[in-house]
């Protein structure tokens, strides 16, 4: 109930919102009210496909032939080197990025360490969520908690459209912070599962304690890289 609640209230929140794009843009429901109204659409191929150049170099413009290769990129990182873009001099080891950005040499190795310690955490994660899915629609359970599901889907599916509609990956249409509510939910959902699972297993303590090992280091990469900048 308390999760419907919080659904209701974030969309009446937001309905103000959607009543001013539908009487002065013309379009109530699209993400991107400016760009030109084409016939341009992102292939099929682009959600298909997982773009192998990601995990050797974790910047734009690598993993543009993939959604998922992108998304995870940009989820777990700077993947438009927004904020690692050093000036001149302030870093003695450093390189560009194919946007134009600097980036130092220490902070690239770090973000692909990143990334690759990021991937059983992805699919970790994606396989608790799926099966947390899973049972509440075997048991179906239709309440507060799969509509947090059906919410996660939602999300993933406006950015979906989103550069499906708009396919300008150049003007930055595919961002995982469009969706950044997405990724503590989905992890909260799938650790949770997994909690659930594993509740009467036999050694439920070691992987609890080999999970926290883990994620212990995850956290302090990954704060040590997608916080502040550092030469």
């Amino acid at each position: 109930m308390v999760s419907g609640l919080a659904v209701i209230i974030c969309g009446l929140s937001f309905l103000p919102w959607l009543v001013y794009k539908q009487r002065n843009l013309g379009a109530a429901l699209t993400i991107n009210n400016f760009e030109a109204i084409n016939n341009k659409r992102m292939p099929a191929e682009f959600y298909l496909n997982w773009d192998n150049g990601i995990f050797s170099y974790p910047f734009w413009r690598a993993g543009t032939k993939s959604f998922w290769s992108m998304l995870s990129a940009d989820a777990f990182g700077d993947y438009y080197n927004v904020f690692q873009n050093y000036d001149a001099g302030l870093a003695a080891d450093k390189t560009v990025t194919i946007n134009g950005r600097s980036v130092s040499i220490s902070y690239l190795e770090r973000a692909l360490f990143l990334y690759w310690w990021s991937v059983p955490l992805a699919v970790i994660v994606l396989l608790g969520w799926l099966i947390g899915f899973l049972r509440q629609l075997w048991k179906r359970n239709f309440g507060g908690v799969f509509a947090l599901y059906v919410f996660c889907v939602g999300l993933i599916s406006a950015l979906a459209f989103n550069v499906y509609q708009y396919p300008f990956l150049e003007r930055g249409t595919m961002k995982a912070i469009f969706i950044l509510v997405f990724f503590p939910l989905i992890f909260l959902l799938g650790i949770i599962a997994w909690a659930d699972l594993i509740k009467n297993w036999r050694y439920k303590k070691t992987s609890a304690l080999l999970w926290s090992v883990y994620f212990l280091i995850w956290l302090l990469v990954s704060l040590s890289v997608d916080f502040l900048p550092s030469a």
